[in-house]
């Protein structure tokens, strides 16, 4: 059997990376042996991990947020366009040395010109807006592109002023932020390089009043992918181009000089990338057959994240929380990991406690929830099992409600080894009422009604969710 092809990206975090998802289409597509993995890798473990890249038989790696600047003493060769960016992208291992470059610009440029075949560097002045890493990458694109003049403008004007001194040339124009309307005036192209805008970010306010209608708009956000900067400039008559096709194009070159093979950035493949992995979350109240109905998921082959199971994983014989459990709450470690319920009687109704108990375990399963996601690219939805879902906000596309009526329920509990009446309703007590649940739910799935009917349910809401995605009334 033909040796596998090993990629990957690193970043911390990794799990919102689209890369795994655009470079596994990209090898299922042309039939290559290979695959695309995630690392979660953090900063201080860089290095050793890259030394480590020969045991791993890697061929090459994509680099993200914090890795890209950090990385340049930890390679053996680093290109020309790499350094004029100041930030690596893109690692190729020949004969165990390790090669840096940078595709940003590649992809700006190709996916303007591909967007608004017209524009030409030469047919006037571009305005970008802000100095970080990806105005980086903009400028060296347009500048070896011909770009006559650069007006260069920031919130801060000292970063813009920095930038221009690292590249000494006299068509970059620092402007201040103030002015960033009126420095519209004859611009042929405008580029947004900040994150305003995107989602969960500042809006970015501008007035294009000035801005000729014959200008092209760039913004490099692609979440959400018509920004309202692209909005506003389409309805005065703008050319626009949205920040995916940007993602795209500044992959080819990495998939090419992995895999010896050119890849095809087509609609077919926005179409494919703009799916977002659905995050539905499964809750219930206790005794309710919320644990089945999430077996029901996994048979189903839709990937279930446990957090209880995660937190038990976590204390049990050998797990990473036992020995800082332990050193925080003496005694409470036994022949099998941490004893919960002598953990319990030190946390719970002590408000100082419950919160140095959280700070320990809430990081470590927040990992193992990047490590579960990391595993379930190349499906399209997971389910996230989340006792106190509606208590704690947890952030889903979807929420699942498990239910029975309240006869069958506390038959099921009281069923349970040392379990009382007075405890159950003690834990009622605690948590959000059934009939609360249910008026949040986006589904429900009767668990009183046999198992063949719950099944059933359960893959009509599956299917029910995947036509809303594929009809883009949802997601």
């Amino acid at each position: 059997m033909t040796n596998i092809l090993k990629t990957g990206v690193v970043g911390w975090p990794v799990s919102h990376s689209l890369s795994p998802r655009l470079h596994g289409y990209w090898l299922q597509k042309y039939g290559i042996n290979g695959e695309y993995l995630a690392f979660a890798v953090k900063p201080h473990d860089l290095a050793a991990f890259l030394k480590k890249l020969r045991e791993k038989e890697i061929i090459g790696l994509n680099l993200t947020v914090p890795h890209k600047e950090i990385v340049f003493p930890f390679l053996d060769e680093v290109d020309e366009i790499a350094r004029k960016i100041g930030a690596v992208n893109v690692i190729t291992v020949r004969q165990g040395r390790l090669y840096g470059t940078n595709t940003d610009g590649y992809g700006f440029l190709t996916n303007l010109k591909e967007a608004a075949p017209k524009w030409r560097a030469k047919k006037g002045p571009v305005v970008i807006l802000g100095a970080g890493g990806a105005a980086r990458a903009v400028i060296v694109s347009l500048l070896e592109d011909g770009i006559p003049e650069i007006r260069l403008i920031n919130r801060t004007r000292e970063r813009a002023d920095n930038l221009a001194e690292i590249y000494q040339d006299p068509r970059i124009v620092v402007c201040d932020w103030q002015d960033r309307a009126q420095k519209l005036n004859d611009a042929a192209l405008l580029v947004n390089s900040t994150t305003l805008g995107m989602t969960g970010q500042p809006p970015l306010d501008i007035d294009l009043s000035a801005l000729p209608r014959s200008a092209v708009v760039y913004d490099i956000v692609y979440n959400p992918l018509e920004t309202e900067l692209l909005q506003q400039a389409r309805s005065r008559g703008n050319i626009c181009v949205d920040g995916l096709g940007m993602l795209l194009h500044q992959a080819a070159p990495a998939f090419q000089a992995w895999f010896g093979r050119k890849p095809e950035v087509d609609r077919h493949l926005r179409q494919y990338i703009l799916r977002k992995l659905i995050v539905i979350g499964l809750t219930g109240s206790i005794g309710m057959g919320k644990s089945e109905t999430a077996k029901m998921f996994e048979r189903a082959h839709v990937p279930v994240f446990d957090s209880d199971g995660a937190v038990h994983s976590l204390m049990a014989k050998d797990g990473a929380a036992v020995s800082r459990v332990e050193k925080a709450f003496p005694g409470v470690k036994g022949p099998d990991g941490i004893d919960r319920k002598l953990l319990g009687s030190k946390v719970f109704g002590d408000g100082a406690a419950l919160k140095k108990l959280e700070a320990i375990l809430h990081p470590m399963v927040s990992d193992l929830r990047q490590e579960f996601f990391e595993q379930a690219q190349g499906h399209d939805m997971v389910v996230m099992d989340i006792p106190l879902l509606f208590e704690t906000g947890a952030d889903c596309d979807y929420t699942v409600v498990v239910s029975a009526p309240l006869a069958v329920q506390r038959q099921r509990v009281l069923s349970r080894p040392d379990m009382t009446a007075e405890k159950f309703e003690n834990i009622l007590s605690k948590q959000m009422p059934d009939r609360e649940k249910r008026q949040r739910a986006d589904f429900i799935v009767q668990s009183d009604r046999g198992i063949r009917y719950a099944e059933g349910q359960v893959q009509q809401i599956i299917e029910k969710i995947r036509a809303e995605k594929d009809a883009g009334n949802r997601i």
